[in-house]
């Protein structure tokens, strides 16, 4: 890949249980349409190397779904449900040198927020959102896969089972959400629909962005 290049790949994880939503949260109906596509076509405005990180329990519900939409690729085998399985299985498989990583379940998420993390991440290992409290967004980010795969490597070997614990091993750029901000006034990219609650005010926020059903 030639220096200064901005291609990306965008793996989003789809991998987590959704015992708290009740039904499989990424394919769960959302103003007419599944969760995961809105978060699909987001990354589509980045990149035309789009696939989805699939766990053993909803794998076959994934790839029969979204069959004619995007690759739906298993979660490695590593005796443990993690996001950081989840992002070992997407560095592993993507085809660019860097790779957005995003969950299936943030569905008012802002191509161009997407956008500028991925602009601002050469000559980092990974470029991470962080609130003014400390807390920080390891699954809204953008990593330098070979770099983050050897960090990975060797945190799980250490037992770590959280993202923190290889972000912290590798040379990472933490961007406040105050800056982000600027771009998503509201920080609705960092919306996780978790409850039916959650679920409601994503789809009222949707359709009035003029997203109304077919």
């Amino acid at each position: 890949m030639a220096h200064g290049s901005k291609r990306v790949s965008a793996a989003i994880l789809a991998g987590g249980t959704s015992s708290r939503m009740g039904v499989e949260k990424g394919l769960a109906s959302l103003a007419g349409k599944p969760m995961i596509l809105y978060v699909i076509e987001a990354c589509r405005v980045l990149t035309g190397d789009v696939f989805v990180v699939a766990g053993s329990s909803n794998m076959k519900d994934y790839a029969k779904r979204l069959a004619s939409v995007v690759e739906v690729i298993p979660d490695v085998d590593v005796g443990f449900k993690s996001p950081l399985v989840g992002a070992y299985t997407a560095f592993s498989h993507r085809r660019e040198e860097y790779v957005l990583l995003l969950p299936c379940d943030v569905p008012l998420v802002k191509p161009i927020v997407l956008s500028f993390l991925r602009e601002i991440a050469e000559g980092w290992d990974a470029v991470v959102p962080r609130w003014p409290s400390g807390y920080i967004e390891p699954l809204v980010a953008v990593y330098n896969a070979g770099k983050a795969l050897q960090a990975i490597e060797e945190a799980l070997r250490r037992g770590y089972r959280d993202m923190r614990g290889f972000i912290e091993r590798i040379k990472t750029l933490y961007v406040s959400t105050l800056v982000i901000g600027e771009l998503d006034p509201e920080l609705e990219t960092f919306f996780n629909v978790n409850t039916p609650n959650d679920f409601r005010l994503a789809e009222e926020k949707l359709i009035r962005r003029g997203r109304r059903v077919a």
